[in-house]
């Protein structure tokens, strides 16, 4: 008999569950009844949306007001607000026209009012200011794009190039995106000869929004990867001994500076910047240098970018002939350089976006002048690190140039 009990209890507990799972996601009570309609809006324009500020129905089982507006490509946006509010904030117009927006009071049975129609007519939406600040000019085997983005809207810019087929004047293939919430952007797009080609850039905001087209037409200047087989490592009077990670007395691991791996670094203990921290090293051959890519170590999936011995500020000298006694004379400096976070972010163990880790994978590009001299022998010299320690590491150098 018990046994049977049990049956029974158990059959109205699933019963009771299913029904309650049935109507977990409906409204407690629906009266039927729609509730008022806004009472009034007051529209204040900003760049690409409006921020309107209304007076709500007085029923007590108000929940929340929307917003529906569409755009002109064809996207919808709703946008709510809570009861406890009077204003809502549209967002994604890609122009200066008037849109329409329809403003609706819902409450807890979700019955719709009848809608307040309000019209918006947006102040020069973000993208547009951003597109304005692009520049791209020509540089070594490729094109550098620029732009400014005050207000870190997130974007993508879009870069074409025509083919060396074509040419200039013939059709364009999408060559790169570059994506990007930063206050400032910067990038390159390498591998081109030194024809003509034509670069257009454009700017997608996340609504879906497209900017206009900026044309160039560029003729690239010319370089070539130089040979990492070559490079040597050179010990000068006063240099700062690079050592295997965490064993001063080791080994040199100046080498692993071209072993085409940034998991694996070299490391120098006993240096004193800003003034004293130098290591040098052999091309191999004498070269007209055209830019370098530093990478910092990336260990750990990036676990200690823009962190800890990192080098922050550094210069970068050349020498066509070798100067034995560790002085300065016959070096010139090609750059001083800072790695910059592009984010901004505070430093910290962790502290970087996405698309700094990107950047930082990706390699920092470093572009020489057009008027420095060949050099066959590069000395660097360390200034500070990201965590301010008088020791410093990196993962990987790569230089290009013109040999001829």
């Amino acid at each position: 008999m018990k046994f049977n009990i049990h049956l029974v209890v158990l059959a109205l507990g699933i019963i009771v569950f299913a029904g309650c799972s049935q109507d977990q996601n409906q409204p407690i009570s629906n009266d039927g009844i729609a509730p008022g309609k806004i009472i009034e809006a007051v529209v204040t324009n900003i760049p690409g949306g409006a921020i309107i500020k209304y007076t709500p129905p007085s029923d007590e089982d108000l929940l929340y007001i929307e917003a529906k507006y569409r755009l002109k490509n064809g996207n919808e946006f709703k946008v709510r607000s809570s009861v406890y509010s009077d204003t809502l904030v549209v967002k994604g117009f890609g122009d200066t026209d008037t849109y329409n927006v329809d403003i609706y009071s819902v409450d807890r049975s979700e019955n719709v009012s009848e809608p307040l129609k309000v019209e918006v007519a947006p102040l020069t939406p973000p993208i547009e200011n951003i597109f304005k600040t692009i520049n791209m000019r020509k540089t070594f085997g490729g094109v550098n794009i620029t732009w400014e983005n005050e207000d870190s809207d997130p974007i993508a810019v879009i870069l074409s190039a025509s083919t060396k087929e074509e040419g200039p004047d013939g059709p364009l293939e999408v060559i790169e995106t570059f994506y990007s919430d930063a206050p400032s952007g910067k990038q390159s797009v390498r591998g081109f000869d030194t024809d003509a080609y034509r670069f257009r850039a454009r700017i997608r905001d996340r609504w879906g929004n497209f900017s206009a087209y900026k044309d160039v037409v560029i003729n690239p200047y010319f370089e070539s990867k130089l040979d990492k087989g070559l490079f040597k490592e050179v010990i000068l009077p006063g240099d700062v001994k690079q050592t295997e990670p965490w064993n001063p007395n080791g080994g040199s691991s100046i080498p692993r500076l071209w072993d085409e791996n940034t998991d694996s670094r070299l490391v120098g203990f006993n240096g004193d910047m800003p003034d004293n921290y130098t290591y040098t090293f052999d091309l191999g051959v004498l070269a007209s240098l055209s830019r370098m890519k530093f990478w910092q170590f990336t260990q750990g999936d990036g676990y200690y970018l823009y962190f800890d011995a990192q080098y922050r500020k550094f210069e970068i000298w050349g020498a066509s002939e070798l100067n034995v006694s560790g002085g300065w004379e016959g070096w010139t400096l090609l750059k001083d350089y800072e790695v910059v976070k592009p984010s901004g972010l505070p430093e910290g163990l962790g502290s970087y976006t996405n698309e700094d880790k990107e950047i930082a994978f990706a390699g920092h590009d470093i572009e020489f002048g057009l008027d420095i001299p060949k050099v066959r022998y590069i000395r660097i010299k360390v200034k500070s690190t990201f965590s301010g320690l008088d020791w410093g590491s990196c993962g990987e150098m790569t230089f290009w140039g013109d040999i001829n």
